[in-house]
Order: C-alpha cells, then structure tokens, then sequence
C-alpha cells in the first residue's frame, strides 16, 4: 500500500447520493435522446398523422419536443464534466432546483427524485467531499483517493 493511502481517515469516502445523481442525470440524458427522436420523427411523419387538421402544428411541436430533448440532455450531461469544488456543488444544487421547477410544471410525479436528491444534496458529507468550508471557515477534507481530472481512482 502506498503511503498516500496509509491514514484512511483522511479520505472522503464518495456519498451515495452523488452516485444516485449520476444515475438520475444518466436517466435523464435516455429520456432527453427519446425526446430528440420522437420529436424528430413527430415532425417528419406530421402529414400522415391522423386527424391532424393542419400539418404545420405537429411539425412546430416536434421541433419543440426535440429542442426540448437536447437541452435536458445537454443540462443532466454537465454534473459528470464538472470538477469537485464549491462552484459546482452549487451549480448541481440549482440545476436540481431547476429540474424540479420543471418536473412539477410539466409531469408532476417525476418531481420526486429531485426532491430526494435535493434533501441529501445539503448534507454534510457531500459539501464535505465537494471541499466546502464549514461554517467556521475550516476547509473540508476532500482527498478520496480518486484523481481530480475524471474522477478516477488512482492507481
């Protein structure tokens, strides 16, 4: 074992919330390319659809629905590009109050993982293992291990 990982104490171990985040962005970046697509083929195939009195109104709400999907993507794309420091604890933390807004505006039960997340995202040990100061000005520990360019672990 190297000496750089003798003291585990030291270390900040990765909460389960961040890796829940990672997953709840992954998700949405899935429902952000289905939006992209169904949109896209909502716009194309506008004339054939059934009913439809005018086909330029399901061309403008396809384009709509896949805008709609690359700016979801493109938003719960950023958290896995973003290094750990307290800019970007607080830039998630808008982002989820951001996705909550709009999950309730829209398709209110899909609010619920935002709220959860949002609950633990003020948590000790995330502003911890982001490097936020504490209320007395005293820097957190934030060395886990892992390397700060991409976030893995160091060999």
């Amino acid at each position: 074992m190297s000496d750089e990982f003798k003291d585990q104490d030291e270390f900040a171990s990765r909460p389960a919330v961040v890796n829940w985040l990672w997953a709840y962005c992954g998700f949405m970046i899935f429902v952000g390319v289905c939006c992209v697509l169904g949109g896209i083929a909502l716009a194309l195939n506008a004339a054939e659809i059934e009913g439809a009195q005018e086909e330029e109104t399901w061309l403008i709400v396809g384009c709509i629905v896949a805008f709609a999907g690359v700016a979801a993507g493109l938003i719960h794309a950023l958290p896995f590009f973003l290094q750990r420091n307290e800019s970007s604890w607080k830039l998630i933390n808008g982002l989820l109050i951001a996705s909550l807004i709009i999950w309730v505006i829209t398709i209110w039960p899909l609010c619920v993982p935002s709220i959860i997340l949002m609950a633990q995202w003020g948590k000790r040990e995330v502003k911890e293992y982001y490097g936020i100061e504490d209320k007395f000005g005293r820097r957190r520990r934030r060395d886990d291990g892992w390397d700060e360019d991409w976030d893995r672990q160091r060999r």
